[in-house]
């Protein structure tokens, strides 16, 4: 079931209990994947969807992503709201709230990248935004605020080699590369497991920097500390995904 208001997009989904963590919680990494699907939904309505931009040699890349939670989410239906709030230079903003029960269970901002596919390049928003009255408003909601950067050098320096992974068929999406998905599910499986057993997740913080494709080898770190996890998945020592994790 959807609707449409005020440019904004709303979905009902069901969610089913072989989806849920060991925890009875629904992942982070199939969390994502659902707003990703909504958010693409919504852009499909309004003309600037992943098959117009293809058509034209173009697509979106999901750049950073900050998520609230204001409780645990589990197996009921849950309804995801989304609209483009603003866009300006090579980004676009995205807010994405969720719904269980009538409650608001998560708030996330997100920004969007278009690339030229041929040059794996950033193009100019406005190239691939032209109607400027798509623009959604989401009046006194509380929204988590994108980190200038996940971390910095001296964090970075913490990190510790927990696991290497070589991304293999199911690791890939349409476009040939790691799904977004996949990286969170590589990046929650360097966290101790008594930080998702004892813990909830307050905040997530994600950061994609860079592709990786078949065979590459990742090689993911991580560090915590206090109520913070931090992990970083690099590629022949480049940054290719970061994710900051809040736990109470």
């Amino acid at each position: 079931m959807e609707t449409i208001s005020d440019h904004k997009l709303s979905m009902q989904l069901e969610l089913w209990p072989f989806h849920l963590d060991l925890r009875g919680r629904y992942p982070l990494s199939q969390l994502v994947s659902r707003m990703i699907h909504v958010a693409g939904e919504h852009a499909t309505h309004f003309g600037y969807g992943i098959d117009h931009l293809m058509a034209h040699g173009a697509s979106w890349v999901l750049s950073r992503m900050s998520i609230r939670f204001f409780q645990p989410i589990g197996v009921d239906p849950l309804t995801i709201t989304t609209g483009v709030t603003d866009w300006v230079g090579i980004s676009t903003d995205r807010v994405i709230t969720l719904e269980q029960g009538g409650r608001l269970v998560a708030s996330a901002f997100t920004k969007w990248i278009g690339i030229d596919i041929r040059k794996r390049m950033p193009l100019p928003i406005d190239s691939l935004l032209t109607d400027r009255s798509v623009r959604s408003s989401f009046p006194d909601l509380e929204l988590p605020e994108i980190p200038r950067r996940l971390m910095d050098r001296e964090m970075t320096a913490k990190l510790r080699s927990v696991y290497f992974h070589k991304v293999r068929y199911s690791d890939l999406d349409i476009n040939r590369h790691v799904n977004s998905s996949v990286w969170i599910s590589l990046a929650m499986d360097a966290l101790p497991i008594a930080h998702i057993i004892e813990e909830e997740l307050t905040e997530a913080h994600l950061r994609f920097v860079k592709e990786a494709r078949l065979g590459d080898e990742l090689l993911v770190k991580h560090y915590s500390e206090g109520p913070v996890d931090y992990v970083q998945i690099e590629h022949e020592e480049a940054v290719c995904f970061q994710l900051m994790i809040v736990r109470k």
